[in-house]
């Protein structure tokens, strides 16, 4: 495991989990109170009254958002008063800003993936023994979901937008997630019919969706909003023309995220369950680590999370059966 020195810390007594983002999130939070009051840790009702500060994250960017970056700002805060407090980061951020965690944010003691949750107490000195400063958790290889917005394939459409990236630094940053987090599963927003938008341009769109390979994404067509330098721009497309790119765009999106889900078909996967189907009433539903909706057969209550067979795909939904009940 890798870190710098191993600091010895006063026995840790109290913890504070602050959880961010998805409903998976929510769960692995109670995961990890869990395990924490298994090694004798008791709950703090604040920040400032703990040993033990926990940040559970559910961010792909390079920057963290700023709910987080400013409980991160006040976590240091309270170190600089209390060097002795411990600050853990994990989830989706963790994972995969892991390899300059620790160099953006030198007062972090510990960072760990969801993967590697069980592993935590170890981390933490099993019960405040000692705590191995800038270790990093990777543990068993799970699924993940994030949402980056790309707009446009187009860098010109992209700077004609006052976006602040380009095509090329966008796919980079795919390629970094991607090695991070190998089974990441990645949302997007896409604009069809900005001022300007050549089909040569709306095809650069086309190519990034095959290229990033998305597994779903929210599609749409520009609309002129009264005084907005948009709107007086030169260029603009008209409806029958952006119905046009719509329709092709969506068809894209849907055969990429198709193929991905097909991917799925034959593995395992962890499903929080939500209640029963909406289509179907005998079925279950529940979502994935990637947060991908899966309708399944099943006995199992809302908030258990469930080892799901995979058997059938569409480019929204997965269909299996509870790993239990074929057991049984």
């Amino acid at each position: 495991m890798p870190g710098r020195d191993c600091l010895e810390f006063r026995l840790v007594r109290r913890y504070h989990v602050t959880t961010f983002g998805c409903q998976m999130n929510a769960h692995d939070s109670e995961r990890i109170k869990g395990m924490l009051e298994e090694l004798g840790l008791g709950e703090a009702p604040a920040q400032d009254e703990a040993d033990l500060l926990v940040f559970n994250t559910c961010t792909i960017r390079e920057k963290p958002d700023q709910r987080f970056a400013a409980h991160l700002a006040q976590a240091r805060v309270l170190k600089e008063r209390d060097p002795e407090k411990v600050i853990a980061v994990g989830g989706c951020y963790a994972e995969a800003q892991r390899e300059r965690l620790f160099s953006l944010y030198p007062y972090v003691d510990v960072a760990f993936g969801p993967g590697s949750i069980p592993h935590l107490g170890e981390w933490l000195g099993a019960g405040g023994e000692g705590v191995e400063r800038g270790a990093f958790g990777i543990g068993e290889e799970r699924g993940f979901a994030g949402r980056l917005p790309l707009q446009s394939g187009s860098t010109r459409v992209l700077k004609a937008m006052r976006r602040t990236y380009s095509r090329e630094r966008y796919l980079r940053l795919v390629d970094e997630l991607r090695a991070a987090i190998p089974d990441l599963a990645l949302t997007t927003d896409l604009i069809v019919g900005f001022p300007g938008e050549t089909e040569a341009e709306f095809e650069e769109t086309i190519s990034a969706v095959e290229e990033v390979g998305y597994d779903g994404a929210f599609t749409f067509v520009y609309s002129p909003r009264q005084g907005t330098e948009a709107a007086s721009m030169p260029g603009q497309i008209s409806q029958e023309g952006k119905r046009e790119r719509i329709e092709r765009l969506i068809e894209v999106v849907q055969r990429v995220a198709e193929a991905r889900n097909r991917g799925r078909v034959g593995r395992v996967e962890e499903v929080l369950v939500e209640g029963p189907s909406r289509t179907d009433p005998s079925l279950l539903r529940g979502r994935t680590r990637r947060n991908t909706t899966v309708n399944f057969a099943g006995t199992a209550a809302p908030g258990e999370l469930v080892p799901v067979t995979v058997e059938t795909a569409t480019s929204t939904t997965l269909k299996g059966t509870q790993l239990a009940a074929v057991a049984a």
